[in-house]
């Protein structure tokens, strides 16, 4: 391939100058904060499209970053119908490398309360729409 394409002008080496982004130009990422923020966000089928014609308000079909929840707008019935029921959500598992690791389970707690402190919304469970804890810690 590499001979028949050789000798061409799409072949030849090109300079592309450089180029730097602007502030336009760059994609932040979601933080923890906005996941738990979309997790107790009040979920509705609203009209949309695709082959239902229903969507779930705040989520977007195509593009959901979220890691901890998935909704199926096919389940909609009709417009302003509660979705929690056709979402599942995901636990936040802690664990240590080892669990006869003293060192790894203290690392593990300290974490769970880093967290706790700086996400105080994560203790409430009245803040989620599910009844297991978000947060989960496993012996390993």
């Amino acid at each position: 391939i590499k001979g028949a394409v050789e000798n061409t002008d799409t072949f030849k080496p090109r300079v592309i100058p450089a180029t730097y982004p602007t502030s336009g130009d760059v994609l932040k990422g979601y933080s923890f904060l906005d996941y738990l923020t979309s997790l107790s966000a009040e979920k509705r089928c609203m009209a949309g499209f695709g082959p239902t014609g229903y969507m779930i308000s705040g989520i977007d079909p195509y593009n959901n970053p979220v890691p901890f929840m998935r909704c199926d707008s096919r389940k909609c019935g009709g417009v302003g119908e509660d979705a929690v029921p056709y979402c599942e959500f995901n636990i936040l598992a802690l664990a240590p490398s080892d669990a006869d690791d003293a060192l790894a389970e203290q690392r593990v707690d300290d974490f769970m309360t880093f967290l706790g402190d700086t996400y105080p919304q994560l203790l409430d469970a009245f803040n989620f729409p599910f009844t297991q804890k978000f947060i989960q810690k496993f012996p390993s």
